[in-house]
């Protein structure tokens, strides 16, 4: 399951079907915020670890409500069916401590040069980044390499449209609430639109 990309301390996971191309999302990537880990743990356990994380969801090892409730939005009834065609990773690659621990400036640094590496090797086609901070303050906007398209709207939700290109095209992004606390309808809705949408 591992695809290794240097320079990242927690691998992505990425299923077999992001690839195939039947995928009935295309290659979409979700970018969530932060794990949270022990500074014990060895490079080795960092590395794997969101691959782990959701192996254990799919395996119903685990019932993480991120995972849960984001998986829902596209399958009520079966929240980890949306796991096995969709590539996900944490885009700061330092763990923090826990759920209330707040990242450093150091630790958001970490961000951009991970958000490229994962478009550039995974080139996904589209992305949904489930934080409205790091979609609003964290991501680049002042590189030459994304540029604005629009703003999308579906009942009382909006996001901007950004396109960030790689070496085989562009990926189009939006931003959404964190899914720990729930997905709105609207937000389905406008997760739904922005899949439907081709923005070329």
């Amino acid at each position: 399951m591992e695809r290794k990309i240097e320079g990242l301390t927690f691998q992505p996971w990425v299923p077999d079907a992001y690839f195939e191309s039947n995928n009935p999302y295309g290659k979409l990537l979700i970018l969530g915020e932060s794990h949270y880990t022990n500074p014990d743990w060895t490079r080795e356990k960092l590395s794997t670890f969101t691959i782990d994380v959701i192996e254990d969801f799919i395996d119903e090892s685990n019932n993480l409500v991120f995972y849960r409730n984001f998986g829902k939005s596209f399958n009520q009834d079966d929240p980890t069916e949306i796991w096995n065609y969709v590539a996900f990773s944490n885009a700061i690659q330092v763990g923090l401590a826990n759920s209330h621990a707040q990242p450093t400036s150091k630790q958001i640094a970490t961000i951009e040069p991970a958000l490229w590496l994962l478009i550039e090797n995974l080139k996904p086609q589209k992305m949904i980044v489930c934080s409205k901070r790091m979609w609003g303050n964290w991501l680049p906007d002042d590189d030459g390499r994304c540029t604005y398209v629009k703003e999308i709207k579906y009942g009382n939700k909006k996001s901007n449209v950004w396109k960030y290109e790689h070496s085989d095209g562009f990926c189009y992004a939006i931003g959404i609430n964190h899914p720990s606390r729930g997905v709105a309808k609207d937000t389905k809705g406008l997760i739904d639109d922005f899949l439907a949408t081709d923005f070329k």
